[in-house]
């Protein structure tokens, strides 16, 4: 069985949406600061750090904590909605998405716990129906799924390219961001979206904690041909239990050789 174009497709609107977990940026006068210096329980009063700290902080303490998550992409053509949730201490992390785009509509749900993958697609009929099991570490290093995988909020991969950042409101953040800096991003993508894809505008919102509540991304320029203009994430229960299961053993079948290689 050979993937199709459109559901190799799907599998990177797949890995892009699940990207959607949180952010983190740099003052506008700095280059990409690793995460790992900045330090929310260590740094001054957040009104004392320039903006683009303050919001690093945030990332890294909604980072910390399990969460819930919904997202939708929407315009005038093509529209993908999805929910997920992460438990971090134990690796597990559920997620589900619609796609309406080309007239169809196309489902997809994933479960991870530990190094086990299962994917399920629905309304591609070069794809099993059942469950495709796969163990992450046999996706390719390159992999979009293994790569937003590895990293559950890998979103704040692509957001280490923010610049601009200021403040909005009593805990709004905006500025923009590069997003051929994507983790996801392939050389066609990057190709395709153009310059203005250096420079996309993004808002992010704060909850009362200093976690990351809302962020949305401004697609209007670079989406046109795909038919989208937004992106919009919402994150909470914070810390909250989150369960997550294996399908049952009668409904999964190993992904084919091809398709891992494909991914």
């Amino acid at each position: 069985m050979k993937p199709s174009r459109l559901s190799l497709l799907v599998v990177g609107a797949a890995a892009l949406a699940v990207a959607v977990a949180g952010c983190k940026g740099q003052s506008p006068d700095q280059g990409p600061r690793p995460l790992a210096s900045v330090s929310a329980a260590a740094s001054p009063a957040a009104d004392e750090l320039p903006p683009g700290e303050v919001l690093a902080a945030a990332q890294a303490k909604s980072k910390a904590e399990n969460q819930k998550f919904v997202f939708n992409m929407s315009g005038d053509r093509s529209s993908m909605t999805g929910k997920g949730a992460s438990d971090v201490a134990n690796h597990r992390a559920s997620a589900s998405m619609e796609i309406n785009a080309a007239g169809q509509k196309l489902t997809t749900e994933t479960i991870q716990i530990g190094d086990e993958l299962w994917l399920r697609y629905v309304g591609l009929s070069t794809l099993p129906k059942q469950w495709m099991h796969v163990k992450i570490s046999q996706l390719k290093a390159t992999s979009l799924i293994r790569k937003s995988l590895e990293d559950p909020s890998s979103m704040s991969e692509l957001l280490r390219s923010a610049f601009a950042v200021k403040k909005s409101g009593e805990r709004g953040f905006e500025g923009t961001v590069d997003m051929t800096k994507s983790p996801t991003a392939t050389p066609q993508m990057v190709a395709a979206l153009g310059d203005e894809a250096k420079a996309v505008p993004f808002r992010v919102t704060l909850d009362d904690q200093g976690r990351i509540s809302v962020m949305t991304i401004d697609l209007s320029r670079i989406g046109k041909t795909a038919g989208v203009t937004t992106m919009k994430a919402e994150f909470f229960g914070y810390g909250e239990p989150v369960q997550v299961q294996a399908p049952a053993p009668a409904d999964v079948v190993e992904m084919p050789a091809n398709l891992i290689a494909a991914l």
